[in-house]
């Protein structure tokens, strides 16, 4: 049975990367944070620059989300590399 909303099975883990890395699933976080790297290089989505003088960077941080089933088992693990100051739904 799946549930009824995702949102009352979806939970955020920790946003710093280092904790993930302890985490017991840490391969299924490694796997999906090099998926997200990969399709942001396959589509194109940045450009790497040298920096130029007197300016600043946008910095950028990975949101971990994980998506249980109505028993708590893990169905979709999910990493998304996003620019800080930005919200990801």
């Amino acid at each position: 049975m799946l549930a009824l909303s995702a949102q009352n099975y979806v939970y955020n883990l920790s946003k710093y990367v280092d904790e993930v890395q302890v985490h017991p699933d840490k391969n299924c976080w490694k796997k999906e944070m090099l998926e997200e790297m990969d399709a942001l290089i396959e589509n194109n989505t940045w450009t790497l620059v040298p920096k130029p003088q007197n300016k600043r960077i946008i910095n950028n941080k990975w949101i971990f989300k994980l998506k249980l089933d109505e028993e708590g088992n893990p169905l979709r693990y999910k990493a998304r590399l996003v620019a800080k100051g930005y919200k990801y739904k």
